[in-house]
């Protein structure tokens, strides 16, 4: 990691089977916001978060009083992690945009679209 993540940047580690990545926030000083199966919505440290990984920073454009505000809203009630409507993205992007969503899931359920259009209309022999 070459930057110093600022609060509401969102970090990526590997996850599973190498294309799968675990999305979390930065929401302090050693601090990452993040939603993992069996924990649930949770602060921990970038060591824990990083799980011995190399994490990724992505910089957003989020305003920092803004995401510990929808931080704090989260915590007040969190959310168990499920695969498909509450994963680490949906939580991640809940805090940093204000709405959840998961990019990863999205590409997931297209790829699977295409791939059983492709079997059904793929002309046969």
């Amino acid at each position: 990691m070459n930057y110093t993540p600022a609060i509401g940047d969102l970090l990526v580690r590997p996850k599973s089977f190498m294309f799968i990545d675990h999305v979390g926030v930065a929401v302090g000083s050693d601090a990452v916001f993040h939603n993992a199966p069996g924990q649930g919505e949770r602060v921990t440290t970038m060591s824990e978060f990083a799980a011995g990984q190399p994490v990724k920073v992505l910089r957003t454009a989020a305003e920092p009083r803004s995401v510990l505000a929808r931080l704090w809203n989260r915590l007040a009630k969190p959310t168990r992690y499920h695969a498909t409507n509450s994963n680490c993205e949906h939580s991640a992007y809940a805090v940093v945009e204000g709405r959840s969503r998961s990019p990863q899931l999205a590409f997931i359920v297209g790829l699977l679209i295409l791939t059983a259009l492709a079997f059904i209309f793929w002309p046969r022999r």
